[in-house]
């Protein structure tokens, strides 16, 4: 029994969409997130390489200041509980964060962009993934996985650093600080003044909560990647650069400037109040509901929605390069 091309036809045509649907949306948006595991290492490589470069810095600058140390009275070892412990604590970390800060910026303007360079977007369109999944699976990117990443590296970073520290400081038990001998009981008292739980917390908190405030500047960079044919930097910063030249100029202002600024750094002054706790002045509390609550995230989210339905169409009807 022969069978007619025009179902032939049909039943190709439709094979895609219904493949699309034989899978949930959750089960398509998982793989399409690993994809872009797979296929952009530095993902992962950049934060990992940027911690253990800050692991070995940091053991070299301790072995020397081992070596080189000198006894420590009075007011020089006050710092044992206090600020000096926790602020080096979140500082370890600072570099690697920044390290998935700038990845997030270079994967966002190469995501669209570089499957139309190399022509696999083609291949990617062949399969049944719409070009919504595909683009809100490139979003998640930046604004999740990057995150998590660098939380999980700088992490790392910060435990193996303290435990490294702690050995150094105790076979150097004829130092003193503030007085008393640098003992077993005094390396539990220094472990313990670092509110490694809270902070780790604190750190997790911020990166989501500024990888959120940050969500329209990425679909930004993602809608530009996947527009621009070439030297997408470029694109992404001149049209906003020049229209606050312009607006300097022609009305003396610069609400744009104070607009972008807010948006770089305003998360934390919104999702953090300073506390004291005990002997840690100034420690940070989180206010995650008055960060959820501000009217500048979701007029943020809103924006980063308008640029992320552009990049769909923007690749739905965009040809390779």
């Amino acid at each position: 029994m022969s069978t007619s091309p025009a179902i032939t036809a049909d039943s190709e045509s439709g094979a895609p969409a219904a493949a699309s649907a034989a899978y949930p949306f959750t089960r398509l948006m998982y793989w399409c997130v690993r994809r872009e595991f797979w296929e952009n290492r530095s993902i992962y490589i950049a934060p990992f390489t940027a911690a253990g470069l800050l692991i070995f810095v940091v053991l070299i600058t301790v072995i020397e200041a081992g070596i080189n140390a000198q006894p420590l009275s009075g007011d020089a070892g006050e710092g044992i509980g206090g600020t000096l412990l926790w602020i080096p604590y979140m500082l370890i970390a600072a570099p690697v964060l920044a390290i998935g800060v700038f990845v997030a910026i270079a994967y966002c303007l190469g995501a669209l962009h570089g499957e139309r360079r190399d022509r696999s977007i083609l291949f990617w369109k062949s399969l049944p993934v719409s070009d919504l999944t595909t683009v809100l699976s490139k979003a998640c990117v930046p604004i999740l996985l990057i995150p998590l990443i660098s939380f999980v590296a700088a992490t790392v970073a910060q435990l193996a650093i303290y435990a490294m520290m702690l050995p150094l400081f105790a076979a150097k038990a004829h130092l003193i600080w503030a007085g008393v001998p640098v003992d077993y009981h005094t390396m539990r008292m220094l472990w313990a003044g670092v509110p490694i739980g809270y902070l780790t917390l604190v750190m997790l908190y911020g990166l989501l909560a500024t990888a959120l405030w940050h969500a329209p500047l990425y679909a930004w960079l993602l809608l530009v990647g996947g527009w621009a044919r070439r030297m997408t930097l470029v694109w992404a910063v001149a049209p906003i650069a020049g229209l606050m030249i312009v607006e300097q100029i022609a009305f003396g202002t610069d609400h744009l400037g104070t607009m972008l600024q807010d948006r770089l750094s305003g998360s934390i002054p919104i999702a953090f109040a300073h506390v004291t706790n005990g002997n840690l002045p100034g420690l940070p509390g989180l206010t995650p509901g008055r960060f959820l609550t501000d009217p500048g995230l979701w007029i943020g989210l809103a924006v980063a929605t308008f640029f992320l339905g552009a990049a769909v169409l923007l690749r739905r009807y965009r040809q390779p390069i």
